[in-house]
C-alpha cells in the first residue's frame, strides 16, 4: 500500500511537471511569435500599369527580389493600377477606396512605386490610406 502512495505521487507529480513545461513552452512560443510580429515590416508596391507590360513585370519582380534578399522580417503588397485602361478621375476613385479598404487597418512602413502615376496617387493619398508611409520612386 505504501508503495502504491509512493508511486501515485511520483505519477502525480511528473504529470504536474509535464503539465507546467508545456505551459511555459506555450507561453515563450507566444513571446517569439508577437516579437516577430512586431518586426514584421509592410511594403506596399504599387505599379502605375498592369503586369503585361515586360518593363512593368521586371520592375516588381526586381524590387520585390532585392527586399527578399535582404533578410528583414518583410510583408510585401504589390498592386497594379493599370492606368493604361483605367485612366480616369473617376478610375481613381474607385483605387482610392479600394485601396483603402484594404490597407486602412494595416501599417504600411513603405511605399515603392514605378512611373508617375503610383508616385503621384502615393503621394495624395498616403497619409488617409498608408499610414503616412515615406514614398519611394
Amino acid at each position: 500500500m505504501e508503495k502504491q502512495k509512493i508511486s501515485s505521487k511520483i505519477s502525480l507529480r511528473s504529470i504536474l511537471v509535464f503539465v507546467i513545461l508545456i505551459l511555459f513552452f506555450c507561453y515563450m512560443y507566444a513571446d517569439t511569435a508577437k516579437a516577430e510580429e512586431d518586426d514584421l515590416k509592410n511594403v506596399l508596391v504599387i505599379n502605375s500599369y498592369h503586369d503585361g507590360f515586360n518593363w512593368t513585370h521586371e520592375e516588381s519582380e526586381g524590387i520585390v527580389q532585392g527586399l527578399k534578399a535582404d533578410g528583414i522580417n518583410i510583408s510585401i503588397f504589390v498592386e497594379y493600377m493599370d492606368r493604361k485602361n483605367y485612366n480616369s478621375q473617376n478610375d481613381l476613385n474607385y483605387l482610392y477606396e479600394f485601396y483603402k479598404y484594404k490597407y486602412i487597418d494595416k501599417q504600411i512602413d513603405l511605399v515603392v512605386t514605378t512611373d508617375d502615376a503610383a508616385l503621384e496617387f502615393a503621394l495624395q493619398n498616403r497619409d488617409e490610406i498608408f499610414s503616412n508611409a515615406p514614398v519611394v520612386f
